[in-house]
């Protein structure tokens, strides 16, 4: 379930601090298949990986909880906040590994305290300096010129800043450790 605040984005510069940190720590390689369920081609997760050397990129414009296709190595998204019970749940049926975003309220929610009680061994999270801002479409802009109204682009505006952190499944990260 989506609801209208929820679609809140990373912003470019967080992007590009995950994945230089994913590089540096080699916590992914460039030969790995990633699958971007969340994302679509503009996203800046997208982009800061293809800046960085990754080709093997996976978007899927299919419903992410009917998707039965294992064809990938780790999953690395900002999902909606909301409907986080139904997430982590399919997360671990799919039971592969995983980096997602997610705000500090996910500790309030009890199914992904279980889950995390449950594989606590296999999580860990990488933990930004500070509180991150994300963009939101405001709608489109539709200017006049001579052929009639286009799309000029997409308005966004930053949304106020709660903390969050990327919480990883099955990869090297064990415990929490700083996003320099």
């Amino acid at each position: 379930m989506n609801h209208k605040n929820d679609e809140c984005y990373t912003r470019k510069c967080e992007s590009d601090k995950l994945v230089k940190f994913l590089i540096r720590n080699k916590i992914i390689k460039r030969s790995q298949r990633i699958w971007l369920p969340f994302n679509d081609y503009g996203s800046n997760i997208h982009k800061s990986l293809k800046e960085n050397g990754f080709s093997n990129l996976k978007i899927t414009n299919d419903d992410f909880y009917a998707i039965n296709d294992r064809d990938f190595d780790i999953i690395l998204s900002n999902p909606p906040f909301s409907g986080r019970s139904k997430l982590f749940t399919r997360l671990m049926e799919i039971d592969k590994p995983f980096i997602l975003l997610q705000p500090i309220m996910f500790f309030n929610n009890g199914t992904c305290i279980r889950i995390l009680t449950k594989n606590g061994a296999k999580f860990g999270g990488i933990c930004p300096k500070n509180r991150m801002t994300f963009e939101r479409n405001m709608g489109f802009l539709f200017p006049k010129n001579s052929m009639g109204f286009i799309v000029n682009g997409v308005e966004k505006e930053k949304t106020t800043a709660f903390y969050s952190f990327w919480l990883c499944f099955k990869t090297k990260i064990t415990g929490f450790t700083d996003l320099e």
